[in-house]
């Protein structure tokens, strides 16, 4: 949320983070979930990046987000 490189100042902190916890909690709620797998690696490829590499789309997967 620090990154210079993103432009975040459309969506605020709390509603990022709410929006990830509802997305998180519907995949744990589904028996079978490739969604599930690629969210948390998703999830884990933003803790490590570096914010270059996010703005660059790194940890991009169109799977999760179609917009």
């Amino acid at each position: 949320m620090s990154c210079d490189e993103i432009d975040m100042d459309h969506i605020p902190v709390q509603e990022c983070a709410t929006t990830c916890e509802i997305q998180q909690r519907i995949y744990e709620k589904w028996d079978s979930s490739d969604e599930r797998e690629w969210f948390s690696d998703m999830k884990y490829c933003i803790d490590d990046a570096s914010c270059g590499d996010i703005a660059d789309g790194e940890c991009y997967d169109d799977e999760l987000y179609i917009w």
